[in-house]
Formats: structure tokens, sequence, C-alpha cells
């Protein structure tokens, strides 16, 4: 791999990072759904604020790094070859782009 390639590949994993920063997933539909659960729940005295901000922070890291693992998975024994393993993986981002208001309102407000 040329010097040029190796620095276009370190560009399109800071890009695929920012990305999926950006982007929201199923994950975050559901974090934003138990993080609900859970303040009513504060709210109500049923859990500790202690327990409320372990459960916020599991739910934070653990719920998109399972979602990207998961898609992941699926393009490695899902994908044939080069070109359908890349297309599964930006497919999943556009259309996961694509849908993300309505999920993600549809979650959020229970309707």
């Amino acid at each position: 791999m040329t010097e040029s390639n190796k620095t276009k590949a370190l560009y399109a994993v800071g890009l695929g990072l920012l990305l999926s920063d950006l982007i929201p997933t199923p994950s975050d539909a559901v974090y934003f759904y138990r993080q609900r659960i859970n303040k009513q729940r504060l709210e109500k005295q049923e859990i500790t604020p202690k327990q409320y901000w372990l459960k916020d922070a599991i739910n934070y890291y653990g719920l998109n790094a399972l979602w990207w693992g998961g898609v992941l998975l699926a393009t490695y024994y899902i994908g044939k070859d080069y070109k359908q393993k890349r297309n599964i993986l930006i497919g999943q981002s556009w259309a996961t782009f694509a849908r993300r208001s309505d999920w993600v309102e549809a979650i959020v407000t229970g309707k």
C-alpha cells in the first residue's frame, strides 16, 4: 500500500468515525426510551440516583457498540466480497440516517 493510499484509508476511517457519531442508530432510540423509563423510575423513587446514572452510562456506552458490532458481524457473514461488504456497511449507515426522524420521534414520544 502506497503512502497516498494509507493516508486516504486513514481519512476514510476518520470520516467513518465522524459519521458514526452524527447518524443516529436504532440503539440511540433504545437508549432514549430506556432513559425515559429510568427517569420515571427515579422520580417514583423506585431506583436511587446512583442506580439511574449507572444504568444511563451502561446504556449510553454499551448500546451503540452492540449495534455497530452487530452490523460488522452481519457484514462479515452476509457479504461475499469486498464490494458487497462495503455496500452493506454504507447502506446500513444511510438507511439508518434516512429513517432517523421517524423512529426516534416514535420511540421517544411513545407514539
